[in-house]
């Protein structure tokens, strides 16, 4: 199998890539785990420009958390929700007043 070159090699690492077909050339642009085919040139630099833009890149310094890990909630043993889970709970709800309370008791 022959490795094409890059015919474009963007300042942010992303690269086009033009295949030869029977019919068309064929382009693929590339920025970092994701690629995208198109059938002309404009529309490839295009494509890489987006991927660049977006942020979907997988950067290497954090590392993708599964989605288990966020929507796991952890349990202590008398049945209530854990400190950890409930204060990231309590931090996700925009209202205000369902974050504060006032306790008061009356004996």
């Amino acid at each position: 199998m022959t490795r094409n070159k890059p015919i474009y090699i963007s300042p942010s690492g992303g690269s086009i890539v033009c295949f030869p077909g029977l019919a068309r050339r064929i382009f693929l642009s590339c920025s970092a785990s994701h690629c995208v085919y198109s059938s002309n040139l404009h529309a490839a630099k295009g494509f890489l420009d987006k991927l660049e833009s977006t942020g979907k890149l997988i950067s290497s310094k954090t590392s993708p958390t599964s989605a288990e890990r966020n929507t796991s909630l952890k349990w202590n043993p008398d049945g209530s929700l854990s400190e950890l889970d409930m204060t990231r709970v309590l931090s996700r709800l925009s209202k205000q007043e369902l974050i504060q309370c006032e306790l008061s008791c009356s004996l």
